[in-house]
């Protein structure tokens, strides 16, 4: 049996991600990664395929884990790909194409600014320890 999620605007479904997404607990940072990343899936479940091409660049632009979203993104556009026009095709892989893009960009912009790819922290600095609440 096969569970469908009804994201329409006051579903319990759309109400409960609101819930989370806005939970106070959760630092912006987050919750602006969690807001953008349902967006490019509800884009690419949508068939709403530029539009998921832009908020995967931007997830990949706030971190390179955003470049993950290129992975459904290619399963959803060869889900659908057959009888496709040429147009949709473009548009899928932009989709496909926009979190490499946006993490591209990222991990370009950390080499120019700390000159390392992934920002790491040299070899004898520590993080300060942080402790639970």
């Amino acid at each position: 049996m096969s569970t469908v999620l009804n994201w329409q605007r006051g579903s319990a479904t759309f109400e409960r991600a609101v819930d989370v997404a806005s939970s106070p607990r959760l630092p912006a940072v987050i919750v602006r990664r969690v807001i953008i990343a349902i967006g490019f899936f509800l884009a690419i479940r949508r068939g709403r395929w530029w539009t998921a091409a832009l908020l995967g660049a931007l997830a990949a632009l706030s971190r390179p884990v955003g470049m993950t979203l290129a992975l459904p993104a290619l399963i959803e556009a060869a889900r659908l790909l057959r009888g496709a026009p040429w147009r949709s095709l473009v548009a899928r892989a932009a989709a496909i194409f926009g979190p490499v893009v946006g993490g591209g960009a990222f991990l370009a912009w950390s080499q120019h600014v700390h000159h390392d790819w992934l920002h790491r922290d040299p070899p004898g600095k520590k993080r300060p320890q942080t402790t639970s609440p």
